[in-house]
Formats: structure tokens, C-alpha cells, sequence
């Protein structure tokens, strides 16, 4: 892939059911002041992607995380954090999916959420089996139409605000960032409890580092490509969520559906709320689309270091790890039956897991560039380094922590909290079982790929 594809992929797994259903629960929850979470949560983001991205320019043996983690924290953790990142990859495409359900069933009543699920899944099976040139092409376009959708919207909410709003949009008004309650009219409590959300919607910006082994000159790709991820991710997320505070009351922002849609259904252009359907059902797909890649090429690289079957590690003629691509598939399948058991609750319960994954999962990150960083000699040269260390490092893992907090003590989120913890020690207990306890090869290419 070349640095165009890389930064749109990247971009186009972040911007998913985060920005286009979950933003309502976040409004709901902080009202205006979910805004500043993502802020925060947006330059936690770049610190951790630009951590990834010094050790995938300076490190010797490979760029693989895997690896990374194998070599500076060693190979139980890595063997966890590998599986932990697949498995909060494989959560996130379920919580696509499941929006895609959602959002065709509210659309086409008669359609059942978990068909309209079903039918998103086959679709993703045909693009993951094409040559990662072709994949990087057609991810390229899918979040190209993304793009210009919330452009759109940001343009329409302007001259709905310049117009005073619409016979749709009577309190259309730039007052209503601090009319209803304030900036933060669900008080600190109410803020905190957003940071879980920020997180969520964040979540993806790492696989920019995860294609840089299959990107034309990473040394120039990877650091341009995360240099314009930051601005693109404030600009749509802040943007977006700016324009529907403005253009609707925090109060009367809809939780179990798209903003962006019910907006456009009430500006009285017929078509516009079907149009904007449709493309969110591709936007979910893109988002999704983009995990499974991820998911396929860490999957590969816990195969080559010896923490899955070799098999999974096997390239196809289009050099796809076929096996990998499959075994995904078949995890993240369960999204069918979630959505046919409980599709009220999916949604919610799975957005809630991946924020409590995502959270650790960087965690690492940053602790393996902090062992990174004090392995290396003084005098000992290094590219793209990372901003403001040791202290970025420190300030990100407070943040951690505090989203770790909130997580354990808010009564919405223990339950899931306590699910995430168990999984944890459960990878922990079979890197022990499966005598993950080898030392790591002295030249480690073959994590290439993840």
C-alpha cells in the first residue's frame, strides 16, 4: 500500500459506529462536554501512534507489536497482548456489524437485524481475499465516501446555523453549547463516564501501524501518514459532534440511533435521511473492514512467534493469510447470533467491552516504547522519535488509568469490566499452559505483516 492508502486505512477504522451511532450515548452522557473527552482521547491517540510508529522505523528485528512486546516485556505479555488486540479487534467488528443491523432494520422494518448483519459479513468475506494492493484501493474509496458524507453534513450544519435553523431544526443555535445545563451539565461524574466513548471512537488508529510492513517506503509513509491522522480524526469527531450539539438540544439527541441521519431527516430535503442510511451502512462495513485486515495480520505474526498454530501464518497466492482471514471470519460470525438473541442490548454491551480493551491493549503500547526507548544506548540514533518523553508516556498511562477507574466503579460498565478482566487472566493462565516461555529469534521478520 502507498501512503495515501495506509492514512486512509488507518482513518477509515476509526471512523466508524464511534462517530455515526455511538455518538449519541456519548452526548447523552456528558452533554457538550463529551467534546473535550474527545480532544483528550485524540492526543492520547497520537502519542501512542507515534510510540508505534518509532519503534516500527527503528527497531532492527521486525515490525510487528508482537514482537515489540515479545522483546521488551517479554513473551507471556506478548502472547496476551496478540490475542487480547485480536479479540478487541474481532469485538469491534461485531459492534459494526451489529449497527449495520440495526440501522437496515430501522430503515427496512422487515428486514431482521441479524439477516442485515449476515449479508455485511459475506460482503467483507469477498474484499479480504483480494491482493492487499486492491484491498488498500478499495478501503481507499469506502472511507473516501465517509469523508465526504460528514463533510456534507459539517457544510449543511453551517448554513442551518447561519439560517437559524430549519421548520425541522427550530432550536438551531450556537447557544445551545452551554443554554441547557452548561458545558458540562451533567457535572464531572457525567464527563468522566464519557472517556470510555472517546476511547471507543479512537480506537483503530494503531492499525497505521500495523500496514506499515506492507506500505511502498514506510520511512516516509508511516510519519506523513500519522502526521495528518490527528488533524483529519479532531476535525471529523470535534466537527461532527460540535455540529449536532448546535444544531439539536444535548437533551434531545437520540441514543439507539444515528444522529447524523435523524438530522437529516428533519432538514426537509426528501431522500436525504435514506441517503445518508445508505451510506452509513458503508461507512460500517469500511470500519469493520479495516479490523479484519488487523485482526488477519496479528494473527499471523502470534503464528510466526510460535503463540498460535503455524498454519494460520500461511500466505495465499494473493499473499492473504487466507487461514487467518478465515479464522476471524468465523469468531467475528458470532455477531449473527448476538444480534438474533439480544439485538437491543448487542450494540451497547460490545462497544462497552472494546473501550476496556482498547485501553489495555495501548496501555502496552506505551510501556513497551518506555522499554524500547531505555534499551537504546545513548548515543545510538533514532527517526521519527516520539514527542516529550518519558513524560507523554506517564501523563497517557494516568489516562489509562483513569478510564480503567471509571470502568470499574460505574455500575453501567463493571459487568462488562469484570468480563474484559477475566479475559485477560484467562490468555495470561494459557500463555502458561501453552509454555509461551521461549526466547525470541534473533531476527524476527517474519512478524512482517502486523
Amino acid at each position: 500500500m502507498n501512503s495515501r492508502q495506509v492514512e486512509f486505512f488507518a482513518l477509515g477504522g476509526a471512523l466508524g459506529s464511534g462517530i455515526f451511532m455511538g455518538v449519541g450515548q456519548g452526548i447523552h452522557a456528558g452533554g457538550p462536554s463529551l467534546l473535550l473527552a474527545y480532544v483528550l482521547a485524540g492526543l492520547v491517540m497520537y502519542i501512542v501512534a507515534r510510540c508505534l510508529g518509532e519503534m516500527a522505523l527503528n527497531d532492527e528485528q521486525g515490525t510487528s507489536f508482537v514482537g515489540y512486546t515479545m522483546r521488551y516485556l517479554g513473551p507471556r505479555l506478548a502472547f496476551v497482548h496478540g490475542w487480547a488486540y485480536w479479540l478487541c479487534g474481532a469485538m469491534v467488528c461485531m459492534a459494526e456489524l451489529s449497527a449495520v443491523g440495526m440501522l437496515v432494520h430501522t430503515w427496512l422494518p422487515s428486514v431482521p437485524q441479524w439477516s442485515a448483519a449476515l449479508g455485511g459479513l459475506l460482503v467483507l468475506s469477498l474484499v479480504n481475499t483480494l491482493r492487499v494492493r486492491i484491498f488498500g484501493e478499495t478501503e481507499f474509496v469506502m472511507t473516501l465516501v465517509k469523508i465526504i458524507a460528514l463533510s456534507i453534513f459539517l457544510v449543511m450544519g453551517v448554513f442551518l446555523l447561519l439560517a437559524h435553523g430549519s421548520a425541522g431544526l427550530p432550536d438551531a443555535s450556537v447557544a445551545n453549547l452551554w443554554r441547557h445545563g452548561g458545558f458540562f451539565p451533567t457535572g464531572a461524574t457525567g464527563f468522566l463516564s464519557v472517556l470510555p466513548v472517546a476511547a471507543f471512537a479512537f480506537g483503530g488508529t494503531e492499525l497505521i501501524c500495523l500496514a506499515a510492513a506492507e506500505t511502498i517506503r514506510p520511512e516516509r509513509a508511516l510519519p506523513r501518514a500519522i502526521k495528518g491522522l490527528l488533524g483529519r480524526l479532531l476535525l471529523f469527531y470535534v466537527g461532527t459532534t460540535t455540529m449536532i450539539v448546535l444544531l439539536v438540544p444535548w437533551k434531545d439527541v437520540p441514543v439507539n440511533a444515528s444522529p447524523i441521519v435523524i438530522i437529516f431527516d428533519h432538514i426537509g430535503l426528501p431522500g436525504t435521511g435514506e441517503a445518508m442510511s445508505l451510506i452509513l451502512v458503508l461507512v460500517l462495513l469500511s470500519s469493520c473492514n479495516s479490523f479484519l485486515f488487523g485482526m488477519a495480520r496479528v494473527l499471523r505474526a502470534l503464528a510466526a512467534a510460535g503463540c498460535a498454530p503455524a498454519a494460520l501464518g500461511r500466505l495465499n497466492d494473493n499473499d492473504v493469510p487466507e487461514y487467518a482471514v478465515a479464522t476471524g471470519f468465523g469468531f467475528v460470525s458470532m455477531a449473527i447470533g448476538l444480534n438474533y438473541v439480544m439485538p437491543g442490548q448487542v450494540f451497547g454491551l460490545l462497544m462497552n467491552g472494546t473501550a476496556m480493551g482498547v485501553v489495555a491493549i495501548w496501555a502496552l503500547f506505551v510501556v513497551a516504547h518506555l522499554r524500547f526507548r531505555t534499551s537504546k544506548s545513548s548515543g545510538h540514533q533514532l527517526v521519527y522519535m516520539a514527542p516529550w518523553f518519558p513524560a507523554s508516556n506517564l501523563l497517557v498511562l494516568l489516562f489509562f488509568v483513569a478510564v480503567t477507574s471509571i470502568l470499574a466503579t460505574d455500575a453501567a460498565f463493571r459487568p462488562v469490566f469484570a468480563y474484559v478482566v477475566a479475559a485477560f487472566a484467562v490468555l495470561y493462565l494459557l500463555s502458561w499452559l501453552c509454555r509461551i516461555d521461549r526466547p525470541v529469534a534473533a531476527n524476527d521478520n517474519d512478524f512482517q505483516g502486523a
